[in-house]
């Protein structure tokens, strides 16, 4: 009897831990288990399915005087047209929040609130910015293949929507699998992450996120993605890096506020 326990014992753990392996999904979501118990993560959104994003940018350089800069910008993305390989998406962005401390004087700037004691070269940077209109097109593996501003071809703006999402792997991967990728984020130029299968469930799947080993910046977080569409349920990024000698801490947060599907 001894025996025949511990030969069962693995069998049991599994069954006790529900992460272990992955969890069937309905057949109309985008992140399907395939046969040997693995998923293909892919991005294929529905036409007409709109969620409602918040990406939180929190800067701290890391010297004498304190220079802290806090953004939040609200938006909506919509889903326009959507194939086999790519989905086109409208981008909106509703609300813009600021906060900042700079040599000691503090600025608060809300989109929606009373600015009237804020600088005009700040609100003449982020008025306009609201006004625009956003297109961009995305293949399944979530990889920004085209974004256009007001009609405006401008795939090197230097506005960065690419922390909504994560780079998206070719093959299936299971509990515990790992892909790399090269890729610039924020002020970190070709950075090396290596993104990993933490948990799979029926309805989500965590992914963690490291940078390779270097010697100048390091990257580390993680992603919430939902199984029905591809899309991020909720995302953190951390960066610590040297920029022109000075350290700076930058943390990128990413939540779904809304989704109508």
């Amino acid at each position: 009897m001894k025996y025949l326990l511990l030969l069962l014992l693995p069998a049991i753990i599994a069954c006790k831990n529900p992460w272990n392996k992955s969890e069937d999904s309905p057949a109309d979501f985008a992140i399907q288990n395939t046969e040997d118990g693995k998923v293909l993560l892919r991005l294929k959104p529905q036409v007409g399915e709109k969620s409602t994003m918040q990406m939180k940018v929190e800067l701290k350089p890391m010297g004498m005087l304190p220079m802290n800069t806090t953004i939040i910008a609200d938006l909506n993305m919509r889903v326009v047209s959507s194939t086999d390989s790519a989905a086109l998406f409208h981008i909106d962005f509703q609300r813009m929040q600021m906060n900042a401390t700079i040599l000691g004087a503090k600025i608060n700037y809300d989109s929606q609130g009373d600015n009237s004691n804020i600088p005009a070269e700040i609100k003449n940077q982020i008025e306009p910015f609201l006004a625009k209109k956003f297109s961009m097109e995305m293949d399944t593996l979530a990889r920004v293949t085209k974004l256009e501003i007001d009609q405006s071809n401008s795939i090197g703006s230097n506005i960065d929507l690419n922390a909504l999402f994560i780079p998206l792997p070719e093959n299936e991967v299971g509990t515990g699998d790992s892909w790399t990728t090269k890729q610039d984020v924020q002020s970190v130029q070709n950075a090396e992450l290596i993104y990993t299968i933490d948990r799979i469930s029926a309805t989500e799947v965590l992914v963690k996120v490291n940078q390779s080993e270097s010697e100048t910046s390091k990257i580390s977080g993680q992603y919430l993605l939902d199984r029905k569409t591809g899309f991020t349920k909720d995302g953190i990024i951390e960066i610590q890096t040297n920029q022109g000698g000075q350290n700076i801490q930058l943390k990128i947060t990413v939540d779904t506020l809304n989704s109508i599907k």
